[in-house]
């Protein structure tokens, strides 16, 4: 778990991620990866967000890099 401060304000966080497809085709791929964040305010109030990464990847000499990320908030 860690900590961030925020605006005088501590929040304890938790992200969790989750691999759900990724496809490769050459030196190119594609994959969605899902999230939860969960995380405490100051004053204990909760909160838990879900949320979807669409990537685009490239892939130069041996290692992989990331193209474009997108994110968008499934639920909060």
């Amino acid at each position: 778990m860690s900590k961030y401060l925020n605006r005088d304000i501590e929040i304890r966080k938790i992200d969790i991620a989750r691999l759900g497809s990724l496809d490769i085709n050459g030196n190119k791929a594609s994959g969605t990866t899902y999230t939860i964040e969960v995380s405490t305010d100051i004053e204990e109030r909760k909160s838990q967000i879900h949320g979807q990464y669409l990537d685009e990847f490239i892939k130069k000499g041996n290692k992989w890099f990331f193209l474009k990320r997108t994110f968008s908030i499934l639920h909060d």
